[in-house]
């Protein structure tokens, strides 16, 4: 029981870490584009 509990908690702890490094790559890659599309707006 407390093997399974542990085991259910690491997966759980992976998969927030996974999302959360998902989510913060996605950040670091996407906002340079939408910097650029945003200023490229507002010179045309």
């Amino acid at each position: 029981m407390k093997i399974n509990k542990l085991n259910i908690l690491d997966k759980d702890a992976l998969f927030i870490i996974i999302v959360t490094t998902a989510i913060l790559v996605f950040h670091l890659f996407a906002t340079p584009f939408i910097n650029q599309a945003n200023w490229d707006f507002l010179i045309f």
